[in-house]
């Protein structure tokens, strides 16, 4: 059930989030695909350190989140920054597109 209050969710849209991501995220996902790796693959999300004087965490819109992430896609001016990078090859450029 959304809140009343609740704001609407930003959207790739809205944002261009793509490189949000860390770019390790993003060498791993080249050398799966290189490696012809196409299977489901999990990453975790977690924190280092907590901030002084908490014992605990909370995270909050993790299902918005995975919305989010199942949407992503990377735009032109995206896949331009990444190649400048020299990083990645062309086909995984290509494939991200």
């Amino acid at each position: 059930m959304v809140h009343e209050n609740a704001q609407a969710p930003v959207t790739a849209c809205d944002q261009e989030l793509a490189l949000f991501t860390d770019l390790y995220e993003l060498t791993m996902l080249q050398a799966y695909f290189e490696e012809g790796m196409h299977d489901t693959a999990v990453f975790s999300l977690f924190v280092r350190r907590l901030p002084q004087r908490r014992n605990y965490l909370l995270a909050c819109g993790l299902d918005s989140l995975l919305g989010q992430l199942e949407d992503l896609s990377f735009g032109q001016r995206d896949l331009d920054y990444l190649a400048s990078l020299g990083s990645f090859s062309d086909r995984f450029l290509r494939w991200l597109d």
